[in-house]
C-alpha cells in the first residue's frame, strides 16, 4: 500500500523538525568536546541560522541530553543505539535504500560486537625488535 502524499505544510514541518534535531545533535557534540556555552550557542546560531534565543533553547536541550548520556552505563547506551539502528534499518528497507541499508546493518553489527575479533599479541612477553631501513 503506497504511503499517503504529504502536504507542503507537513513537508515544511518535517524539515523544521529535522533541522532542529540536527542542531541539537551538533550542540550535543560540541558540548561533549568541552566547548563552553557561548561558543556552542554562537556556532549553532551561525550554522543553522537561528536567533540567539532559539540557539540558547537548543543548547539547553542538548545539555539535558548530555547529562542523561553521562549518567547512563555502557549497556544502556548500546541498547539504545541498537534500537535506533533497528528503526533506521526498517526505514531504509521501506525506502528501498540499499546503500544505506548495508551501512546501517554494518554499524548495527559493530555496535552489537559481532565483528570483535580478539587476538593475543606477544603473550609470552618476548622482546620485539624493529629494524628500519637497510
Amino acid at each position: 500500500m503506497p504511503k499517503a502524499c504529504k502536504t507542503q505544510k507537513q513537508k515544511i514541518n518535517d524539515t523544521k523538525r529535522r533541522n532542529r534535531y540536527y542542531a541539537v545533535s551538533a550542540a550535543f557534540n560540541l558540548i561533549m568536546k568541552d566547548m563552553d556555552r557561548d561558543e556552542v550557542i554562537s556556532i549553532v546560531s551561525e550554522r543553522f541560522n537561528y536567533a540567539e534565543s532559539t540557539s540558547t533553547e537548543i543548547y539547553q536541550q542538548a545539555m539535558k541530553s548530555v547529562e542523561r548520556w553521562k549518567s547512563m552505563d555502557t549497556e544502556t547506551i548500546k541498547s539504545r543505539n541498537l534500537q535506533r539502528l533497528d528503526k533506521l534499518v526498517n526505514d531504509t528497507i521501506d525506502d528501498n535504500d540499499r546503500n544505506n541499508l548495508i551501512k546501517a546493518i554494518d554499524l548495527q553489527n559493530k555496535t552489537a560486537g559481532v565483528y570483535v575479533d580478539k587476538k593475543d599479541v606477544n603473550i609470552s612477553g618476548d622482546v620485539i625488535k624493529f629494524q628500519f631501513g637497510e
